[in-house]
């Protein structure tokens, strides 16, 4: 299991509350562990429990903006696709009337209506 880059934990003990506090990519995280009243306190649990809370939270936060980041990427890629896709298109169009020009030009110069004009 990968481990998960926290910043900061604080754990505080109020009762039969273990409350972690985490911070990771520059959010805060807030879990709790509470004692069921006919169980017996142990804070270390307690803490395990809610450190591992905070973790699912960080995880479900992180899967969260990764998904809405990869659906922004793909629609920037499939634009940008759409984008070469329609200059290749024009610089097909600017091919080809380039290439209508200079034999339209050609054959001027050949019959002569044209005197000294080089094509580049």
């Amino acid at each position: 299991m990968k481990k998960i880059n926290i910043e900061k934990r604080y754990y505080t003990n109020n009762k039969d509350v273990v409350v972690a506090v985490a911070f990771s990519d520059g959010y805060r995280y807030r879990a709790e562990a509470k004692c069921h009243p006919n169980d017996i306190f142990d804070y270390e649990f307690g803490k395990r429990l809610a450190s591992l809370r905070c973790d699912l939270d960080i995880m479900r936060d992180r899967e969260e903006r990764y998904t809405m980041w990869n659906k922004t990427d793909k629609e920037a890629l499939e634009f940008l696709q759409k984008e070469v896709e329609r200059s290749d298109r024009r610089l097909g169009k600017a091919k080809a009337m380039r290439e209508t020009v200079e034999a339209d030009l050609k054959k001027l110069l050949e019959a002569g209506i044209v005197e000294d004009y080089e094509c580049e």
